[in-house]
């Protein structure tokens, strides 16, 4: 008897390579597929080919090539997943339809397309060997995350098609799952997922008798746990569902009726002649027809309703003897039409294709902010200054082997708008090694100078001061809760590194204080392009300490700390005594009689010293600054004592907001630079300025010498090629914005306004 076959879909470095492993083990053929095949799993896996999700067609080739090299698949995991995020503000308008498209597909459609192959191929197997299909869920089953809209709708589709088909092939012994590992309590792993533990229960579903539990909730080392918080869903089919709802909508009928109903959902079109029987009964019968009002009885009907409108129909002359009269309602509609066709001709937003504006009073669809502080530093295009010397600065990319492809998009950019002319140099760290592929593939998409470094755990981890359990425990509270990148224990590694170390690594020693060359001599400390308000939930007493430093430093501040302060509501004002709606207030005997009269105000617990943070922060994802400030006895003082809360464990503080938060309590707004005319993106949050005016320069072709093909070459830098239309008050230099995204100014959440106010405010309408 040959060996029984998995057909491993997804197979990742953890959950994947460990069901290759376990089976291997046990000596079961491995088929493992994902769109980058690993040495490691390679080595454990009978059979490796690479597919895209994106084309649940792919099912089709991929299944025939496993059968006939392999044999046909007993147990089939889905373990593939596509993630997007969006802004928890604004999930719908935040994500893309192209991310939402590549969600449902990979998530859902493929997936359902390997379930379709799998059940035809269980079909061909003998009677009483193994089969399974098995859906990686977890937590899309039991929690909704607005961020990751992509992942849970299609995540719950599959749950949906996975609960039919274990209910309609039950009897056939195919067993179909929807796996989903939890914490003891019940909660997300988030990034703790167990691969050992999935290996582990996945082997004991594939060799179960009976069907578990579909949706099967599992924990590590305790296998099955069943959870109150697990929804439970009833399955019914469609004619049933029909049934009970007429049953009770309507009662019983007759027994020709019932006898009938029953009859026409035997048969194979059943959701069609459920319709029609339901149509049916609605249909009036011939002694109903004879009830149906005649003409008679309508006509006295719209004699009733013309009274009403008979007001409309009175004629009025022009003039008192004219002989000339018009029906009053057309009077009255002729003005709503005049209004309608001015908004319709003459009304068009000015950045918009329309070719009629109003003469005046239209705003542009780009403002201009005050220059007392702060100014563009180039207005359009320039000619790149090839001649000048460098400043002592250095491109800082934190990464990982696996995000080589992300990588690769971030330094094609930035080499085809910026660095082909100036080859500023990369320097690339890591928690762990870098593999030679990755030195080797991002060394040849730069001609800059390239270095690769280790954080020793010195800089990444936990610190000794701090008990490595309880601040564990912390983390996974956080990711119980559902706080985004709460429960992600290298998050808040990452966080804490760029808060307080990156600037101590020795690859950056030689680079110690001068950025690009227009910081420098505009004396600018600290340059954004994106600012937006933090998730609350994330950094709940981050402000307690903040402004702790602050005081205790007896700091003042420059102007800037007021940037990521609540406006104060504003006191009413109390009328002159001259103004009709003035009245004298009560005796003072009477309002010291009125609860309240005469306490303390309200203590409001988010406040320190009367100050509440209003969540602002530069996003520090793009940030230009002088490393010499992060040098700054200032500055460390800072960090350590922020560090020294705990925050960057407990809560799910940022580098961000530390960022932000400093700055507002060392710096002033003169200290800060808004980079306008960068644009930048990442995910859903998008920054992209209007091109400038009569500002804009021939585009040098960009001809990126690793791509291969020829016609893909000249297709990417065509489509530079055709930048952006020029907008009144635009700083950008032939920039092409994406527009499946609104920009984050225009969105909820942007803290633009705030760092407006500070700058000196607004310089146009």
């Amino acid at each position: 008897m040959s060996s029984p076959v998995i057909l491993v879909l997804g197979a990742g470095a953890n959950v994947g390579l460990s069901i290759a492993k376990k089976f291997a083990a046990e000596g079961w053929k491995v088929a493992a597929v994902a769109r980058t095949i690993k040495d490691e799993i390679k080595a454990n896996s009978s059979l490796a080919l690479s597919a895209d999700f994106s084309d649940p067609e792919s099912m089709i080739k991929i299944f025939n090539e496993v059968e006939a090299k392999l044999g046909t698949p007993n147990v089939v995991v889905y373990n593939a997943y596509f993630i997007s995020f969006a802004d928890i503000t604004d999930p719908l308008g935040g994500m893309s339809i192209s991310d939402m498209s590549n969600g449902l597909i990979i998530n859902s459609v493929s997936a359902f397309a390997a379930a379709k192959h799998a059940v035809a191929g269980f079909q061909k197997l003998p009677s009483g060997v193994p089969t399974a299909y098995i859906y990686t869920g977890n937590m899309a089953s039991y929690l909704v995350v607005p961020e990751t809209v992509s992942l849970g709708s299609g995540k719950n589709a599959s749950l949906y098609f996975v609960e039919a088909a274990a209910h309609a092939y039950r009897e056939k012994g195919y067993r179909f799952y929807f796996a989903d590992e939890r914490t003891p309590e019940g909660g997300s792993t988030m990034d703790l997922i167990d691969g050992n533990a999935h290996g582990e229960e996945f082997w004991k579903l594939a060799n179960s008798k009976e069907q578990a539990p579909v949706n099967y909730t599992f924990v590590k080392g305790k296998g099955y746990v069943k959870f109150e918080s697990d929804r439970i869903r009833e399955v019914k089919g469609v004619h049933k569902i029909f049934k009970e709802a007429h049953d009770f909508h309507d009662g019983p009928k007759s027994a020709s009726d019932s006898a009938a109903y029953e009859a026409c959902i035997i048969g194979q079109p059943r959701f069609k002649m459920g319709l029609l029987q339901s149509l049916t009964k609605r249909l009036p019968s011939a002694e109903s027809l004879e009830k149906v009002p005649g003409m008679e009885t309508l006509s006295k009907q719209q004699e009733r309703i013309a009274p009403r409108l008979a007001f409309f129909r009175r004629r009025i002359r022009l003039r008192g003897n004219s002989k000339i009269s018009i029906p009053l309602g057309v009077v009255l509609l002729f003005p709503l039409i005049v209004i309608l066709l001015i908004l319709v001709i003459f009304v068009r937003h000015p950045s918009g294709p329309g070719r009629f504006m109003v003469p005046a009073g239209a705003p542009p669809s780009i403002r201009r902010i005050s220059e007392k502080y702060d100014k563009v530093f180039v207005t359009g295009c320039l000619e790149p200054a090839v001649d000048l010397p460098r400043e002592n600065a250095a491109f800082v990319v934190l990464a990982r082997d696996k995000e080589l492809d992300g990588v690769i998009q971030s330094i094609k950019s930035v080499e085809r708008h910026f660095n082909r002319w100036f080859h500023y140099p990369y320097v690339f760290l890591n928690d762990g090694d870098f593999g030679e592929k990755f030195k080797q593939t991002v060394t040849n998409y730069t001609s800059s100078p390239v270095k690769f470094g280790k954080i020793d755990s010195s800089m990444w981890g936990f610190p000794d001061w701090v008990d490595h359990d309880v601040a564990r425990e912390g983390i996974r509270k956080q990711g119980d809760q559902a706080i985004m990148y709460g429960g992600m224990e290298s998050y808040h590694h990452m966080c804490r590194f760029y808060s307080g170390f990156f600037y101590k690594h020795e690859l950056l020693q030689e680079y110690d204080c001068d950025p690009f060359r227009y910081m420098r001599q505009a004396n600018k400390t600290y340059g954004f392009t994106i600012a937006v308000k933090e998730l609350k939930e994330t950094v709940p007493n981050i402000f307690r300490y903040a402004a702790a430093y602050k005081n205790t430093n007896n700091i003042s501040s420059q102007g800037l700390w007021e940037m990521f302060l609540e406006q104060p509501p504003e006191k009413p004002t109390s009328l002159p005594k001259d103004d009709p709606s003035y009245k004298e207030p009560l005796p003072e005997e009477i309002l010291s009689t009125e609860p309240g009269h005469g306490n303390l105000a309200d203590i409001d617990p988010e406040a320190m010293n009367g100050e509440i943070y209003n969540m602002c922060h530069f996003w520090s994802n793009f940030e230009i600054a002088r490393l010499d400030w992060f040098r700054s006895k200032e500055y460390e003082e800072f960090f350590d004592m922020m560090d020294k809360s705990g925050g960057f464990w407990m809560e799910r503080w940022g580098d961000a907001p530390i960022h932000s938060l400093a700055a507002g309590a060392l710096l002033s707004p003169r200290d800060i630079h808004y980079f306008r005319d960068f644009g930048y993106r990442h995910t859903t949050i998008q920054h992209c300025p209007g091109n400038a005016p009569a500002r804009q320069l021939d585009r040098p072709k960009y001809l990126e010498s690793t791509t291969l093909d020829e016609k893909e070459r000249l297709e990417e830098d065509d489509y530079w090629e055709h930048y952006d239309a020029e907008k009144e008050n635009g700083v950008g230099c032939r920039c092409r914005c994406d527009t499946d995204i609104v920009d984050v100014e225009g969105k909820q959440g942007s803290c633009l306004p705030e760092w407006v106010e500070v700058a000196g405010g607004w310089a146009s309408p």
